[in-house]
């Protein structure tokens, strides 16, 4: 009788535990949709000019995409309205890869001196956000949502002038 309350027991704990661990795994990812706000950064070694940073904000009842590229200085970035097409084009492609589980990543390589980092956040009218940060460490799809980024704002920047 006691084995069989002892293995009754354990069959509860890890069936609670399981549970827990579903509702924290499952709270942990978002979906991107309705941006109010997104900033993407990253640096690609360590010259002058390095990091390329994308912004987008809701404002004014529109959105304004602020683009700085690499090898360009932070006072040239240029203000670019963006069309809601292209809004949904950026939460398609980070719906994709699933940037909604990059949510709370903050990884680096405490090894490497000389890396390469990136930061990520994004708020949502629902309320929600993303938030990502490493440094020679990246979530999973990093560089194909990086790559992917780097298309549609880089034609942004060049269609301005």
């Amino acid at each position: 009788m006691k084995k069989a309350f002892i293995i009754i027991g354990i069959a509860i704990v890890v069936i609670i535990t399981m549970i827990v661990l579903c509702i924290i795994f499952s709270n942990k990812k978002v979906k991107v949709s309705e941006i109010t706000h997104l900033s993407f950064s990253y640096t690609k070694g360590y010259m002058i000019n390095s990091n390329i940073i994308y912004t987008l904000e809701y404002r004014d009842n529109k959105y304004i995409a602020t683009v700085k590229p690499y090898g360009i200085p932070n006072e040239e970035a240029r203000e670019i309205t963006v069309k809601e097409e292209t809004v949904k084009e950026i939460e398609n492609i980070l719906n994709k890869y699933e940037v909604g589980s990059w949510n709370g990543f903050n990884k680096s390589d405490k090894y490497v001196l000389d890396g390469d980092s990136f930061s990520f956040s994004a708020s949502f009218k629902d309320g929600k956000s993303i938030s990502a940060h490493g440094y020679m460490s990246w979530p999973k799809n990093y560089y194909d949502v990086r790559n992917e980024l780097d298309e549609l704002f880089m034609n942004l920047y060049n269609s301005v002038y």
